[in-house]
Formats: C-alpha cells, sequence, structure tokens
C-alpha cells in the first residue's frame, strides 16, 4: 500500500514537472520621473477576481519578474518606494504562456505635476514578435466564436490561420500535442484522423464551457513549448472566483428543420436521419473569499447518425441515390448462412444508425495558501 501510495505522488509530480505551460507571467521596469531605475521598489499585484496576490521586488537594475501567475485577469499592480508616491497599474490580463509587460513610473512625494496624460501605442506583450507563430484564445474568445457541428476544440482551433482546426504546418493532426493544465490528452492509439482524446467518436475529452484560455503554437521559440511536429495545443481550465456565477447550456442539431438541404446541383437527395443534443452546465464560487475556490462543470452529447447511408440494390428500404451494385439477396443470403452455419448475427447491413453518448465532468479547487504558496 505504501508503495503504492509513493507511486502515485511521484507520477503526480511527473506530470507537473514534464507537462506544458499552465501560466503566466508579468515583468517591467520601474523608474522615477528623472528616468532613473528604482531598485528595491516592492511590487504587489492583485488577481482581482480572486483577491490572489503575488510580490517581489526590484533588481538593481530595477526589473521585476512576477513568474508563474494566474492566466487572465484583470490585474492590479501597485508599486511602492521609500519617498515616492504608490503607482498603481489597472486591468492587466495576462495570457497563456505570454510575458505581459508593465512598467511603472513613480513621483516623488514633493513634486507635485499636474494632470499628465499619456498616449501610447506599445503594445504590453514582452518580446510578442519573437514568440513565433502562436495565437491565443481568451475566455470571452472562447465564448464568442461561432461554432458549426459539435462543440469540440476543434471548433475553435480552426480559426488559425495555420491550419485546419486538427492539421497545422500541413502536418498530420496526430503530430500535434494537446495538453489541458499540463497534462496530455493526445489520441495515443494514433486511429482515426484526431490527435485528441476521444476525437475519433465526435466528443472531445473537455467541455468549452470549463475553458480559462486556450494556446496553439506553430513554430514557438520557446523551449518549454515541446513534443510536437505540427501544432502545441494548450489549455487551462476555469476556477472559481469572488463571485458565484454559472451559465446552463443546451443545443440541438437534427434533419427535420429547414436548414438542411434536399437538393444537390438539381438532383433529389435524402437526407439521413440524424440527431444530436448537447446540455451542460458550470457553477463557480467561493468557499472562502479570497483564499479558498471551486469550479464545476458537466457536459453531455447524445447523438445518433447513420451508420451508413449506402444501400444494396433491390433493397426494399433504399430511400436515397447511393445504391451498391451488391444485391439485397445476396446479402440476406449471406447472412442467413452465417446464422445457419457459424451461429453468427451479422446484424443489419443497411438503414442503421449509429449511437454516441459522451459524459464529462470536470471540479477543480484553488487554495491561496499564502503570499508565495498556491495549490490547486
Amino acid at each position: 500500500m505504501k508503495k503504492t501510495i509513493l507511486s502515485l505522488v511521484l507520477s503526480a509530480f511527473a506530470l507537473v514537472g514534464f507537462g506544458q505551460i499552465t501560466s503566466s507571467s508579468i515583468s517591467g521596469v520601474v523608474k522615477n520621473e528623472k528616468k532613473e531605475v528604482l531598485a528595491g521598489t516592492t511590487i504587489h499585484a492583485i488577481h482581482v477576481p480572486t483577491g490572489t496576490q503575488y510580490k517581489t521586488v526590484t533588481n538593481k537594475l530595477g526589473v521585476y519578474v512576477l513568474p508563474a501567475i494566474r492566466v487572465g485577469g484583470p490585474y492590479t499592480i501597485h508599486a511602492t518606494y521609500v519617498g515616492y508616491k504608490m503607482g498603481e497599474v489597472k486591468d492587466v490580463n495576462t495570457l497563456l504562456g505570454v510575458t505581459s509587460n508593465v512598467d511603472l513610473l513613480l513621483v516623488d512625494e514633493k513634486v507635485a505635476l499636474k494632470d499628465v496624460v499619456v498616449n501610447s501605442s506599445r503594445n504590453n506583450i514582452f518580446s510578442k514578435e519573437r514568440t513565433g507563430a502562436s495565437q491565443q484564445f481568451s475566455r470571452r474568445d472562447l465564448q464568442n466564436i461561432p461554432i458549426t457541428g459539435a462543440r469540440t476544440i476543434d471548433g475553435i482551433t480552426k480559426y488559425n490561420p495555420n491550419g485546419n482546426g486538427s492539421s497545422f504546418g500541413a502536418q498530420d493532426s496526430r503530430l500535434n500535442n494537446f495538453t489541458i493544465d499540463g497534462s496530455q490528452f493526445n489520441n495515443n492509439f494514433g486511429l482515426g484522423s484526431s490527435a485528441q482524446a476521444g476525437g475519433r467518436t465526435g466528443a472531445s475529452a473537455i467541455s468549452l464551457d470549463a475553458l480559462e484560455q486556450l494556446q496553439v503554437n506553430i513554430a514557438p521559440f520557446d523551449i518549454r513549448q515541446s513534443g510536437f511536429t505540427g501544432a502545441g495545443i494548450n489549455a487551462v481550465t476555469r476556477s472559481g472566483t469572488n463571485e458565484i456565477e454559472g451559465s446552463y447550456y443546451q443545443s440541438q442539431r437534427d434533419n427535420s428543420s429547414n436548414f438542411v438541404g434536399n437538393k444537390a446541383n438539381g438532383v433529389p437527395v435524402v437526407a439521413s436521419k440524424f440527431d444530436e443534443k448537447v446540455s451542460g452546465f458550470r457553477l463557480g464560487a467561493p468557499i472562502i473569499k479570497n483564499k479558498l475556490f471551486i469550479f464545476g462543470n458537466y457536459e453531455q452529447l447524445e447523438r445518433t447518425e447513420p451508420g451508413t447511408t449506402w444501400f444494396s440494390t433491390g433493397s426494399p428500404i433504399a430511400t436515397g441515390t447511393q445504391v451498391s451494385r451488391t444485391t439485397y439477396t445476396d446479402m440476406e443470403t449471406l447472412s442467413k448462412f452465417m446464422k445457419d452455419k457459424f451461429d453468427y448475427n451479422t446484424g443489419a447491413w443497411e438503414g442503421y444508425s449509429n449511437t454516441n453518448a459522451s459524459k464529462k465532468f470536470l471540479v477543480r479547487v484553488d487554495w491561496n495558501i499564502n503570499d508565495k504558496h498556491k495549490l490547486t
């Protein structure tokens, strides 16, 4: 028993140690009004939705770095130094695996300045042009991007200009690397054309409603991004906040609506029967304000679709134009032979449907132990 527990603990550390990037970072320079760097300035960043705090001090060059912080935001950043008024920057939002650059200017307490309006076009992403071909999908993007068909990761990543959602850089989709919170969710058997776990069944390993951000890396310069030839797709999950919030959603599509065509270039086409229902909910809440949070998500998918759209010649149930050269009589004779000779039931060879059900849930707890230690 002790060996089993030790193995589980070591496996957990291995997942953390060799996982992909799951956090963001903030860096910048602190100067005074004379453009002199201020070494030893105390930096205090607060993740507003959860009250999570991060602290550091600037080095001798006036540079500070806040590594491994929560993805998203907004953040409020304070800078304090003896003899200077506190500097503050609000509404800082971070992206997955990207360092946001936030510089601060401190004013001497003895200097009285009039209101100053500063106009700048500088991007707050540190060295954005040098991070390689990549794209970030924020929570807002995940909620607002239109998705046709199943609610899967491919429905979002297809908006990346370097691929079609599953294949990137003209590489086979099975050469991608997909991670959720640093853990791999790849199609390790290599069956089908999808690189993601569950992709061949038309389902997803996780609900889109449970994601905070999604990142697609094609050719990153960051050596921490590895293990793929096509694309590195990293996702991080949502967490609870100080506000109780949730949602419920349901969608359905079938061939009974007027949106299903019945002709192709003037040729009548009979649409095969299909039906898909997706429903789910999410809920995030604080257990202890600014300290302990919980988030939960559940989603289920039920789909019925044709197993085949072909019919044998002479079939009494043929409804479409896709007719095989094999006759209905031959198929019926073969089926009867297998039953009589080997007691094997071949089942239907036409006019049958495949059913698929997918149920997935996620529960996440976040604990702000102190300013230096966080546990998820």
